[in-house]
């Protein structure tokens, strides 16, 4: 029975690994469709960087105009979908296409992870994470072994969270 529920750990955490790929993966998405439509008059220098900067994913959530997980209540993506082409984004351009609009909203919805580049990190197989417990419980002793348990934040590491998050 045991082993069998260490299976499910291991399998949770091999879960959450691969969603927080999945929300760098979308975070990459929404960034390169701000950058091809919206940072000539959203960004640094353009015209209309008084308004908003998109600068950062964590500057969105600041500013107000993105809600995490509320796609709907987050002004940036009403905007996008607004029909009124004086105030629909980008101004004075063809609307999004729906592909685009989706990946925003899923962006928003999966919380609006940054975008931001991450740290290099030495990508940790799940085989080598389970052959350091293996060695690990070589060295406790008999008595001990059985009642050893691990906690592993691999996933974390291997999604390049930042050292302060770990």
């Amino acid at each position: 029975m045991k082993p069998i529920r260490y299976f499910f750990v291991l399998l949770i955490l091999l879960v959450l690994g691969s969603s927080a790929y999945a929300q760098q993966n979308v975070a990459q998405q929404a960034y390169d469709i701000f950058q091809q439509s919206c940072l000539g008059c959203h960004g640094e220098h353009g015209p209309f960087k008084e308004s908003l900067v998109i600068d950062s994913a964590a500057g969105l959530i600041q500013s107000g105009a993105v809600i995490p997980g509320a796609p709907i209540a987050s002004e940036l993506y009403t905007r996008l979908l607004e029909k009124d082409k004086v105030k629909r984004m980008p101004l004075n351009q063809p609307q999004l296409s729906p592909e685009a609009i989706l990946t925003i909203g899923n962006w928003i919805l999966a919380g609006a992870p940054s975008w931001d580049g991450q740290h290099e990190v030495s990508f940790i197989t799940t085989d080598a994470m389970l052959t350091a417990i293996q060695k690990h419980l070589q060295t406790l002793d008999k008595f001990d072994q059985p009642s050893a348990r691990y906690f592993t934040t691999t996933h974390l590491y291997n999604a390049g969270e930042d050292s302060e998050t770990l």
